[in-house]
């Protein structure tokens, strides 16, 4: 340090070449910078980073361009619209039965088969009427009652014939998909709403959050169960009560609504005991979000980041969708002959048009991957802004710029555009491999002694070096492949690979604690989304059942898989929540990193090699002070931040 310099200047000392490198001069040199450790994004020297993977994701945005008018002008939304009959032809759509929107199920005496099926203008009521004779070939029988439901079907009154029916149309088959999909689109008014719903419920769930996260996250965690669990249940009961009442308890297997219910049902068993596993570690974090409370005081504009990733998300499904539709679409329906010589029709689909919708499914991945590594830069960008500002001792706030979110957009669209291409590409390849390294060597990495897995490895040697280079595996290659790279970059303005680098070695010694906390910080949001989802769900169903359009058997817009759409609203619900209650969670994230980087101060802008050799020279904050000590990264801390912020920093010491 000049200071030290200056007094041993003064005194006419001289250092011998060797003493120049003792560890109390380094210690110094680190006491010095520790006290200014870390700065803010603004003040980083930054460049254009990784070009040359903006011009990739460029050119995927062209691809995704080519294969959506692709299936555009190959597919057709009108096939998505009604039944398909025993010869393939959809009722009320195509030529030859544009005029015959009802799907029939013929009287046979025998087993019904898919070449029974046909449409026809109207439904017959009665017994006396002349359908079957004129629409039917070689039907000696003559009509049955029926119900016309939605306009798009006949209904059997009998139970025997409903059954038939189901099976040939309704049950788990590509046929009941694309019958699926028309409900969801009768049903569109109603997902709207609730999609605009679940952003209202969004910012007052933030904002109850902020002010008492124990008894907003608890409440949440027992509306989900009840809420979703009395549906599925309700269903499942209903369904089977049904498969009872025709006489055919294992047909209910093949039947949507059940499949879906018992679905539901296993998933908010499995949700509610995980939160009571994590128990510990989600009271831990509520500290974390009592932290995110004060910065989002001191930068408002955290909350609009939710609303503009939420509109951008909604562009990219929307428009992910309607492609996907088209290519659903733009089948073929292909006639085959059973050993019995009954003629019935398949759909299947081109292999041309089969490779680019994977194609096309992958490039919105990408955009997907890439637009959460947006917000993640924006929220880091913001956070740590706040992390580095002085604290306003007449206030208790800090000062903060409101131009700030649209300052963190500039420096995104400026220099690192293609650092978030490359490094979104790269997650999205990596996360499964990833997260299976992730799990398997969890035992090992975190002391689980009671974990079966960590007790094999102790007492069977071939077994113990399978997990020990599976936990090398995975701290040496798939670690560092983390959104922390997004917060390096944020900071300091690296290109990816050395963003992961560096985060990965802030973050070394304390991702024990980074991964609990974030990890308990990513199941409060969770919590949150789903016991929003589950009232938007509760409410598409309940408006399935009472609103005369959707409830009422002679209406067009008759919901007839009441269970599928309530459960499309759920995901609909869910994907706006979660975009806004995930906002706490990547704020959280940022400030546990900005804790990492003030702790290894000294390192800050050295090369690995520096770094390692600072270690070897005995450079260390906590060789030097003490896990228990005072490090001046503390100091720090406790003389720039509010209190619940220096809360959480104990908290984080402990863990760690």
């Amino acid at each position: 340090p000049i200071w030290l310099k200056g007094i041993l200047g003064g005194t006419g000392l001289r250092l011998r070449s060797g003493l120049r490198d003792h560890p109390l001069l380094h210690a110094m040199s680190m006491f010095s910078m520790s006290s200014k450790a870390g700065s803010k994004p603004e003040d980083a020297d930054r460049t254009c980073t990784n070009p040359l993977w903006l011009i990739c994701f460029l050119g995927t945005l062209g691809y995704i361009i080519y294969a959506f008018s692709y299936a555009v002008q190959h597919g057709s939304l009108l096939e998505l619209t009604g039944l398909p009959d025993g010869q393939g032809l959809v009722c009320g759509v195509s030529a030859p039965v544009a005029e015959k929107p009802f799907l029939y199920l013929c009287p046979s005496q025998a087993e019904a088969k898919s070449s029974d099926l046909v449409c026809v203008a109207q439904c017959p009521i009665s017994i006396e009427g002349s359908v079957a004779k004129s629409e039917c070939t070689d039907s000696p029988d003559s009509d049955y009652p029926s119900i016309p439901v939605a306009g798009k079907v006949c209904f059997p009154t009998d139970a025997s014939r409903y059954n038939q029916l189901s099976k040939l149309s309704f049950q788990l088959s590509l046929n009941s998909f694309l019958a699926a999909i028309m409900e969801i689109q009768k049903a569109w008014p109603v997902l709207v709403l609730s999609g605009l719903a679940a952003i209202a419920l969004s910012y007052l769930y933030l904002a109850i959050l902020s002010r008492s996260p124990s008894t907003t996250i608890w409440t949440s965690t027992t509306l989900f169960t009840v809420v979703m669990g009395a549906m599925g249940i309700y269903t499942v009961c209903s369904t089977v009560n049904t498969a009872v009442q025709l006489g055919d308890l294992w047909g209910v297997m093949g039947n949507p609504e059940f499949v879906i219910a018992a679905i539901v049902v296993i998933s908010v068993l499995c949700f509610y005991f995980t939160v009571l596993y994590d128990r510990g570690d989600i009271d831990a974090a509520f500290k974390a979000i009592e932290a995110v409370a004060e910065c989002i005081d001191d930068v408002p504009a955290l909350y609009t980041e939710p609303l503009i990733g939420a509109a951008r998300k909604t562009i990219l499904l929307l428009l992910f969708f309607t492609g996907l539709l088209y290519f659903i679409s733009d089948f073929d329906r292909v006639e085959s002959t059973d050993a019995d010589g009954w003629t019935s029709y398949t759909i299947q689909y081109e292999s041309t048009p089969l490779l680019i919708a994977i194609g096309y499914v992958l490039g919105f991945m990408w955009l997907f991957e890439f637009s959460r590594a947006v917000s993640c830069f924006v929220y880091s960008y913001i956070t740590e802004t706040w992390f580095y500002s002085p604290l306003e001792e007449d206030t208790g706030m800090k000062d903060m710029k409101m131009s700030l979110l649209l300052e963190a957009y500039w420096v995104l669209a400026r220099y690192t555009l293609g650092t978030l291409a490359y490094g979104s590409f790269v997650l999205m390849i990596t996360r499964p491999l990833r997260d299976a390294f992730d799990y398997c060597s969890r035992p090992i990495r975190k002391d689980e002694t009671s974990n079966a897995c960590y007790k094999c490895a102790n007492r069977v040697s071939c077994w113990g070096n399978v997990c020990n280079r599976c936990t090398s595996c995975y701290e040496d290659y798939f670690r560092p492949l983390r959104k922390s790279a997004f917060m390096d970059v944020a900071m300091n303005g690296k290109d990816f690979w050395g963003a992961k680098t560096d985060a990965d070695w802030f973050l070394a010694g304390q991702n024990a604690a980074m991964s609990e906390m974030d990890g308990a910080a990513a199941l409060i949001a969770s919590t949150g989304s789903l016991c929003i989802a589950s009232c938007g769900a509760g409410i598409t169903r309940l408006l399935c059942a009472v609103w005369p359009d959707y409830s009422t058997t002679s209406s067009p817009n008759y919901i007839m898989l009441p269970t599928f759409v309530s459960a499309v609203s759920f995901l609909v619900c869910y994907v706006f929540s979660h975009n806004f209650l995930m906002m706490p969670d990547f704020v959280a994230d940022s400030i546990f990193f900005c804790f990492c980087v003030d702790q290894k101060s000294y390192g800050i802008g050295k090369s690995a090699e520096e770094r390692e050799a600072m270690n070897q020279r005995g450079c260390n904050i906590q060789s030097l002070w003490g896990s228990s000590g005072t490090t001046p990264a503390t100091s720090f801390v406790r003389g720039s931040h509010p209190p619940k912020t220096l809360e959480l920093y104990e908290t984080f010491t402990s863990l760690a």
